[in-house]
């Protein structure tokens, strides 16, 4: 999945589902012995990753200037060999940014204009040389949630497929839209289960690195589809 541009008005739930991709089988057999699992929030458009290409430990600072001249400044460490991903730098429209980030007595500074590029991954790894600058594209969302309640709701989420049963519960605040990834980790069929607001819906979902899941939460029922990305 490489966009992440499929959830911007609730009119994408609808209770349908294309054809091939989401059906109505299920093994309960699966869901009951399922492991809890953290599938990850997908956070910021924009993130910043940091790379150790060393075989020692390292600590980097890294701080962003907009336009405005309002910085954020965060400082990590990075075992060896190790990667981090810092989100939430890039958070207003006054672009140009720049960026400066020093590790291992290197320094590398620079300007982006996130909204400019294709990628949305600005990574930089430490090596002995100094710090090299790339751009890469993040993984899209696996599924996205919509709650059209006027509360907060608490959705769980049960995969069943060839890397085993997981689960995860997501708390998704009313009227909002919410996206996780590293929900499905092969192209393979899955077994869905949701749960939310005394509701239950289970679908068989063919995972593919064009496709997602979108779930929207209603007060009469759970709207479950496949979309291709």
């Amino acid at each position: 999945m490489r966009r992440r541009d499929f959830f911007a008005t609730g009119s994408i739930f609808v209770a349908s589902a294309a054809a091939g991709c989401v059906g109505d089988s299920f093994s309960p057999n699966a869901r009951s012995e399922a492991n809890r699992t953290h599938f990850e929030k997908v956070e910021g458009e924009y993130v910043a990753s940091i790379r150790n290409g060393l075989a020692k430990s390292v600590t980097a600072e890294i701080s962003v200037t907009d336009a405005t001249e309002t910085t954020k400044e965060e400082t990590v460490s990075l075992p060896p060999r190790d990667t981090t991903q810092i989100e939430q730098l890039f958070e207003t429209d006054s672009e140009p940014y720049t960026v400066s980030i020093s590790a291992a007595g290197a320094v590398k500074e620079g300007t982006l204009q996130p909204s400019k590029s294709p990628d949305n991954n600005f990574v930089y790894t430490i090596t002995s040389a100094g710090i090299e600058f790339t751009q890469e594209r993040r993984p899209a969302a696996d599924i996205a949630l919509s709650n059209n309640l006027d509360k907060r709701v608490d959705v769980r989420v049960t995969t069943s497929g060839p890397d085993g049963s997981v689960y995860d519960v997501l708390t998704v605040s009313s009227g909002s839209f919410v996206s996780f990834r590293d929900v499905f980790s092969e192209e393979a069929k899955y077994d869905v289960h949701i749960r939310a607001n005394g509701m239950s819906e289970s679908v068989t979902f063919q995972n593919s690195a064009t496709s997602g899941l979108s779930i929207g939460v209603t007060s009469n029922e759970l709207r479950v589809k496949s979309y291709d990305l």
